[in-house]
């Protein structure tokens, strides 16, 4: 498995998504979670809300996974690709 297929399998474990995203749909979601950090109470909470507006027919709150991996793990890792 090339390294954007694993980010987008872990992507997809974390937010619960119902495909894998494209590489610059990940970049988005990273580059929009950044910018919605300050606001929020928490980087979870600000990839939820990226999440919301990047995949918006695909995300559920409810289906956000806390246990998987961290999300600044997974923002780092989109970065490296």
């Amino acid at each position: 498995m090339t390294m954007p297929d694993a980010v987008a399998t872990r992507l997809v474990r974390k937010l619960g998504l119902l495909q894998s995203p494209s590489k610059d749909a990940m970049k988005a979601f990273r580059r929009r979670t950044r910018e919605l950090e300050p606001q929020c109470l928490s980087l979870d909470q600000a990839a939820m809300k990226a999440a919301g507006e990047i995949f918006p027919a695909e995300f559920q709150p409810t289906r956000y996974a806390g246990h998987a991996d961290p999300i600044e793990t997974l923002l780092a890792d989109i970065d490296n690709l």
